[in-house]
């Protein structure tokens, strides 16, 4: 079977295909998170650390489904 999820294309109306398996967004709000990951879900891996880094008021941890993982800078403290 095929998994999907809830975040669509705009264009073809079915969900992103993506490579990433989790986008976490780490803000003082939690709205920022259900904004950012939605926004940037679609995008690559590298894409996206460019985009949170570029959001002052936001962090955030990458995981593709190949187990690659990617952290912003302001977030690399916080990771054990």
């Amino acid at each position: 079977g095929k998994n999907y999820h809830h975040i669509f294309d705009s264009q073809t109306g079915y969900p992103i295909d993506s490579s990433i398996a989790s986008l976490t967004i780490i803000s003082q709000l939690s709205i920022d998170g259900e904004i950012w990951t939605s926004r940037l879900f679609g995008y690559s891996i590298d894409t996206i650390i460019k985009k949170i880094e570029a959001v002052p008021h936001i962090e955030g941890i990458v995981m593709t489904k190949q187990g690659v993982c990617q952290v912003s800078s302001g977030a690399k403290h916080l990771i054990i």
